[in-house]
């Protein structure tokens, strides 16, 4: 299977005809599918989060505040650019009914690829042309950018009166912004996305088969072998697309290096790739690989999310983000897929033995954050925007609108309009893994660098390059050393 031009958030299109079930009504999940603008979706009180200290009178409205606050900016065109995720895209959709009526200020959201989204920001933020106002920034991206952009705290002490009524940064789950949101002391952007790896299994086969969920790690390889059955049935499944992040992902996953006691970096500022830790994590994935299909090589998220909802796979740790798309009327598994925290890693490191605030854990994230870019030439407009697009209620709709994907407010997973959906049936797993068993690749300026050659090299193993997996790991630690240009003590 090719890559397509989607974002691993992409699986809307196999949502059909298939409703989002919320407190007030079922939203039109159809009509928002094929490019309608969805209804509103009205404020609950769950969605209600105690005011800031600072800013206007607490019995201003949002909406009279937006009002009042943007009449300087009317006409103001902001533009955007992002990962065409569910929620941005439904956020997009929200923009245009909603904010630009209200405040005159309009947002272009140039949505692409992840990829496509680095070079845009790359480009932006080097030349300081001020072609975007704000960025959509991977969590592997935020020491790399992180003097490019606006901590919003800034202009709060600056610009009070900016201050969004009943904004509660605290609601953000605590491990995203000291995770995601922070860098070294700075607020680079609030949260607005947090695809997390969870373990996804068939309940129907696993009862037919007499199976528990797996214990630990070699409870885990023992069932993708026994429930293996090719071409009708396998195993699992991976995103281990050659010179992809996905693969990078795998890697940098419980079945993997952080499942083996394993890290990337060292507490010194070097690459800890080699040693036995990681020797054991890359065999044990190279292992797990003989349980999955064939076309798992040429694949990305995407790919891998089809090959379990195509009803061939028995079991996958992997995105959250998907699990809905599993649930709809046309799934050829709706309702067979039970859903878990990964098993225990055989060994956790401690952070403490890691660099670049790297923090090895079961539960490999992908968090994202909104932020104002530095050069923007609308930074108070865009401001205003940036905490609308990051409120409470906006990315409890957007969540909801996309399918049940990546919420990062702790009142999103509390809604009534959340916990009545349906496709939102996995949130409660999405919560404890964020809060308890969240790990965080390195923040390092040179991560994607790092992380597109690991991609590479975990192929060039796969196709015989080396003839151990150690030669392989050296190899990539030396290669990292370059990049980040960390020289080993004599």
């Amino acid at each position: 299977m090719t890559e397509k031009p989607v974002s691993r958030r992409n699986w809307i299109k196999y949502a059909g005809g298939a409703a989002v079930v919320v407190a007030a009504g079922a939203i039109g999940y159809a009509a928002y599918q094929s490019g309608q603008a969805p209804p509103p979706v009205t404020t609950t009180a769950a969605a209600s989060t105690t005011a800031m200290t600072t800013g206007p009178p607490p019995q201003e409205t949002l909406q009279d505040w937006l009002k009042r606050v943007s009449a300087p900016y009317k006409g103001t065109k902001l533009v955007m650019t992002s990962e065409a995720t569910p929620p941005s895209r439904a956020i997009s959709s929200i923009t245009d009914q909603e904010f630009t009526p209200l405040t005159g200020i309009s947002v272009s959201w140039e949505l692409t690829p992840l990829e496509h989204v680095l070079e845009k920001v790359t480009m932006d933020a080097a030349t300081c042309t001020g072609q975007y106002d704000l960025y959509y920034l991977d969590q592997a991206w935020v020491a790399r950018f992180a003097n490019d952009v606006i901590d919003m705290r800034d202009v709060w002490a600056s610009k009070p009166d900016l201050t969004m009524p009943n904004y509660n940064i605290d609601d953000f789950i605590p491990p995203l912004m000291q995770h995601v949101g922070m860098y070294k002391g700075k607020l680079v952007g609030p949260p607005c996305d947090c695809p997390i790896m969870l373990t996804a299994y068939r309940n129907d086969i696993f009862t037919k088969q007499g199976l528990s969920f797996p214990a630990n790690l070699d409870a885990y390889m023992e069932t993708a072998k026994k429930l293996n059955n090719p071409p009708d049935m396998y195993g699992t499944t991976g995103q281990q697309k050659g010179g992809h992040y996905s693969l990078y992902c795998d890697f940098d996953s419980i079945l993997c290096l952080y499942g083996h006691g394993g890290a990337q970096s060292t507490n010194l500022g070097g690459c800890a790739l080699g040693d036995a830790e990681s020797v054991a994590g890359l065999d044990y994935m190279t292992e797990l690989k003989k349980y999955m299909p064939p076309g798992v090589t040429t694949w990305d998220w995407s790919g891998e999310a089809e090959s379990v909802a195509a009803g061939t796979v028995a079991m996958y740790t992997s995105w959250e983000e998907f699990f809905p798309m599993y649930d709809t009327e046309k799934s050829v598994i709706k309702g067979l897929m039970n859903f878990s925290i990964p098993p225990p890693a055989t060994k956790l490191r401690d952070p403490a033995q890691c660099g670049f605030g790297e923090t090895p854990n079961i539960c490999h994230q992908g968090a994202s954050v909104y932020t104002v870019a530095r050069c923007s030439k609308n930074q108070e407009a865009a401001h205003i925007f940036l905490q609308w697009a990051t409120s409470s209620d906006i990315q409890t709709r957007g969540a909801i609108l996309g399918g049940g994907a990546s919420a990062v407010r702790v009142s999103t997973f509390t809604d009534p309009r959340a916990t009545a959906s349906p496709l939102c049936r996995h949130f409660p797993f999405t919560l404890d893994a964020i809060e308890h068993h969240m790990s965080t690749e390195p923040h390092n300026p040179s991560q994607p660098e790092v992380a597109d050659l690991v991609s590479h090299e975990v192929a060039n193993w796969y196709g015989g390059k080396y003839k151990t997996s150690e030669d392989a790991l050296i190899s990539m630690r030396d290669q990292i050393h370059k990049i980040t240009g960390y020289v080993p003590p004599a």
